[in-house]
């Protein structure tokens, strides 16, 4: 699946990743229309991150112990994350609006197969906008108590599922606050305030291609692969 594609269809649905970031069912946009300034940068977000298969390869088959990591910081020092062994980040030209007054970083991580598997934007100039209420099937959450919002909001891990039919989306991210119980809320862009740096997204919308069921899913998160991406997400520390 190209960048194109999986850019096209996340401004069809107006949904997100990741992080990051929620993700989007697949669909098609037409060519020659004009985006906003929001969609502009959200086109620019979703650049930094490459299709690729969902499914765990054999050699990160089955679970491990804690695999040895090594800490990115930004150039600014406000942000950090643990990316694990083998694992790369290679930072990428981050979203830029001139004036905002943002320290702005981003970053493309792959896994040891060179397969891209997350992405990471400090400094963002967040629209806030999302999509209408969907039903979201929680898989995996946890609470980062590392980190909060300016509002005193908690930050939350959550690995999920929506869609409906055979258009399932598979998304991890950092997001704002618990999930509902009902697992029905809005589409966040899954942009995080943090101090007084703009928004962060981190996570990842995985190629749906991999995964196209919830047991498929479950059965990935007994994966090494899947223990080094939350492991990975939930490393996010803020420093500003």
């Amino acid at each position: 699946m190209s960048v194109a594609s999986v850019v096209s269809r996340t401004l069809a649905t107006g949904a997100a990743a990741a992080l990051v970031a929620g993700g989007a069912t697949a669909a098609s946009a037409g060519t020659g229309t004009t985006t906003s300034p929001s969609e502009n940068s959200y086109q620019i977000y979703r650049q930094v991150q490459h299709s690729g298969q969902f499914a765990a390869s054999n050699s990160d088959a089955g679970h491990t112990g804690s695999p040895r990591s090594t800490t990115v910081t930004t150039p600014d020092g406000l942000y950090s994350f643990q990316v694990p062994h083998a694992w790369q980040a290679s930072a990428v030209p981050p979203p830029t609006l001139p004036g905002s007054g943002l320290s702005e970083s981003a970053y493309r991580i792959d896994n040891a197969h060179g397969q891209v598997r997350a992405h990471f934007i400090g400094g963002f100039y967040g629209d806030g906008a999302s999509g209408p209420p969907v039903h979201h099937t929680v898989l995996d959450t946890a609470a980062l108590p590392e980190l909060t919002t300016p509002a005193g909001n908690p930050v939350h891990y959550v690995f999920e599922a929506y869609g409906g039919g055979d258009r399932l989306t598979f998304a991890a991210r950092i997001e704002v606050g618990p999930v509902p119980d009902d697992g029905t809320y809005p589409t966040s862009k899954g942009q995080v305030p943090l101090g007084e740096n703009g928004v962060t997204m981190f996570g990842s919308t995985l190629n749906p291609a991999g995964v196209s069921t919830l047991s498929e899913a479950r059965a990935w998160m007994e994966t090494a692969e899947y223990d080094k991406l939350k492991s990975m997400l939930t490393s996010l520390r803020f420093h500003g």
